[in-house]
């Protein structure tokens, strides 16, 4: 919820921003918020406190919101007018894609860590969990849901919740990653503003 805010909050800051200092300066600064939160989390690895994890989560949030409505922005001042539509739709198409590629790739690291996890301390006997149980235990919804909480004995549940633990730090690892290769794209971008982008001429158009 309270990221969701930020994201709100970070997309009106970058309306403003991107008048005043340019494309480049609000995706720069969007994208050095997103890296510093996931840098955050990564750097106190499981040992953050619950202010510090909202904080970590609004500086995510609002970079992710000054980023999106950036780049939007950028991409429909960039191209004649009746191409915004397909420079919107675009935007949009490849936001959803990044989107997907970032989610599954850190939902994959996480589950294989936990899954790994789960399957050394079965090995090694500290807990005895067949393949069944390890595959379903190293969902993390298996532990969102508080019916099924309930059917896991306290010492297994202690067990379980500092492996996914753990395994979300493997996450934001990535996420850190990837941030940090959106930080540095993001030098790359047009430094004008709204005001001063010149928009093309449709091609095969004659001015009157």
């Amino acid at each position: 919820m309270l990221a969701s805010l930020a994201w709100t909050g970070g997309s009106v800051m970058a309306g403003q921003g991107m008048n005043r200092y340019g494309y480049r300066a609000v995706c720069v600064l969007g994208m050095g918020l997103m890296a510093l939160g996931y840098g955050l989390f990564v750097a106190m690895e499981t040992r953050g406190e619950m202010v510090a994890v909202l904080l970590e989560g609004v500086l995510i949030g609002t970079g992710m919101g000054m980023v999106n409505v950036t780049a939007l922005v950028a991409g429909q001042n960039g191209v004649p007018v009746r191409r915004i539509g397909i420079a919107t739709a675009t935007v949009m198409l490849f936001r959803t894609f990044g989107g997907a590629f970032g989610v599954s790739m850190m939902g994959s690291v996480l589950f294989t860590r936990m899954y790994r996890q789960l399957f050394a301390l079965s090995a090694g006997q500290s807990i005895n969990l067949s393949a069944v149980e390890i595959e379903k235990f190293a969902n993390p919804q298996s532990l969102m849901d508080p019916a099924a909480r309930l059917l896991i004995p306290d010492r297994l549940l202690s067990i379980l919740v500092d492996s996914l633990g753990q395994s979300i730090w493997y996450a934001f690892v990535v996420g850190f990653v990837l941030s940090a290769l959106g930080l540095c794209a993001s030098f790359f971008v047009d430094p004008l503003t709204p005001a001063t982008t010149k928009r093309p001429e449709e091609h095969g158009r004659t001015r009157s």
